[in-house]
């Protein structure tokens, strides 16, 4: 199945479950935030593994500042699809620093 066919299927099934859409109202702190963050990415894992024997990996790219997220084979650990993909991650970091370089104050 491919990528798509697996969020279709998870984004099913969370709403088959009643879940709805974050809406953050002003009086969320961040550590709330984060909390229900972190709850919807372990639903969304444990789905995933429970269907497709896969994971999902967040993290933050260092250069970019972006969110990126994995998805991993649960049985050998190999990385099936990166979004965005790790080519655009490096293309984003380069025009950051071009960016950086044409809009400098120094010269």
């Amino acid at each position: 199945m491919e990528i798509s066919g697996v969020i279709n299927a998870i984004q099913g099934t969370a709403q088959a479950a009643g879940a709805q859409p974050a809406v953050n109202s002003p009086q969320e702190t961040p550590e709330q935030i984060n909390m229900d963050l972190g709850n919807a990415v372990g639903k969304a894992n444990d789905i995933a593994q429970l269907f497709y024997n896969t994971e999902l990996n967040f993290r933050i790219d260092e250069s970019t500042k972006r969110v990126i997220v994995s998805v991993v084979d649960g049985k050998s650990g190999e990385v099936i699809r990166q979004i965005p993909p790790e080519e655009m991650v490096k293309l984003i970091a380069h025009f950051d620093k071009i960016q950086a370089l044409l809009f400098s104050k120094k010269y």
